[in-house]
């Protein structure tokens, strides 16, 4: 799905083209902490033509970079010329990724203009559009009402409730010739499903001793309107994304509450790895009764499973990464129609996510791991 408008994307390319030396730095060194410079510089671009670290813009402000890393990375002279290397090299990636944000707005541009003569195209052949000012043609267009017999499908009240349209809108509509229903008969193709996340005592202990800032909530729950067209594999990733996780890892959704162990699991493609089941712990199992391998394979995966299967107030549960158990109960809600092409939208939002890999105090994770043992 897409998540960030035009106008969002422009924002973004222009927040790349203003970044300074400091804040890219700072972007370095955070590489540099997490990985051997070796291993920093064998990165997609290694191998490249390295001229343009000679070019005049970087030989000109060289000797800025070298003072600002002395300062505040607390290297000597020497590792100060190789960190400048790196810095040079992630400008290099850095106009890169302006490149990849430009392709990326120009097929957007493609897409709405493609979208603008559809539009056109329906408005033209269809009288009831044109009967109304050109904002409400478009809502009424976006929601899927173009032809008399989308018109007929649907009630007063269904068009009313779209943000824009008002009661000259329908009076026009009914000039027109329009004979709304007096029951809605447009098909739900979308469902407002409940996500919660509860911490355990384990996550408590960790939250609160992590050394990057912690959530204050224990508890968090998202609300996504989700097309009915999704597969569960895209449902885990659209709530992986509205708790702010990144979806590096794999995934499975238990279908039964009550008795996981009995009921269907859906695994991701991911999950099929052998390694990805090595270090599968107690805790996981006893949570969300994990099936075993040979069980496993027997399954379809979360890609295979479309979310028109789902019905309301089923309950389910997301597993997200297998080593660090991050655990999702989930619940539909109900179904609703939204619009010609429903997106995802996240309807509300309660309490604070948790981080997904929050930094903590050696000591403190050596005295969890020794509590657990005794």
């Amino acid at each position: 799905m897409t998540h960030m408008s035009l106008e969002q994307m422009d924002a973004i390319a222009d927040a790349v083209d203003r970044i300074t030396p400091e804040e890219m730095m700072h972007g370095v060194e955070s590489a540099i902490s997490m990985a051997d410079m070796s291993d920093v510089l064998q990165g997609p671009l290694a191998g490249q033509d390295m001229s343009i670290l000679r070019d005049d813009e970087y030989s000109m402000k060289k000797d800025e970079y070298i003072r600002y890393l002395h300062a505040h990375t607390r290297v000597d002279t020497q590792n100060a010329e190789d960190l400048y290397r790196l810095m040079a090299l992630k400008l290099v990636q850095m106009g890169v990724l302006r490149q990849e944000f430009n392709v990326l707005l120009d097929i957007l541009n493609d897409v709405f203009a493609a979208e603008d003569a559809e539009y056109e195209h329906a408005l033209s052949e269809s009288p009831l559009l044109q009967a109304v000012p050109s904002k409400q043609a478009r809502i009424l267009y976006e929601f899927g009402l173009i032809a008399k017999d989308d018109f007929e499908k649907a009630t007063e009240q269904d068009v009313l409730a779209l943000d824009g349209v008002g009661k000259t809108t329908v009076e026009k509509l009914k000039k027109a010739g329009v004979q709304f229903s007096d029951t809605s008969r447009l098909e739900h193709n979308t469902w407002d499903i409940k996500v919660t996340y509860e911490e355990d005592e384990i996550r408590e202990f960790m939250r609160v001793h992590q050394k990057s800032p912690a959530p204050a909530s224990t508890s968090a729950v998202r609300v996504l309107r989700v097309p009915k067209s999704l597969t569960l594999e895209e449902l885990a990733s659209e709530i992986l994304f509205a708790f702010n996780f990144v979806d590096d890892q794999p995934h499975a959704f238990f279908m039964d509450t009550e008795e996981p162990e009995k009921g269907p699991v859906y695994y991701s493609k991911d999950a099929e790895r052998e390694e990805d089941f090595a270090q599968q712990g107690k805790s996981a199992r006893k949570k969300s009764g994990k099936k075993s391998r040979k069980q496993k394979k027997a399954n379809l995966t979360s890609a295979d499973i479309i979310l028109e299967t789902l019905s309301v107030k089923q309950k389910f549960t997301l597993l997200f990464d297998f080593e660090d158990e991050w655990i999702f109960d989930v619940v539909v809600r109900r179904s609703q129609y939204s619009g010609r092409k429903p997106d995802v939208e996240l309807i509300s939002s309660l309490g604070d996510a948790p981080v997904q890999y929050p930094e903590y105090d050696d000591a403190l994770l050596d005295e969890l791991f020794d509590e657990n043992e005794a």
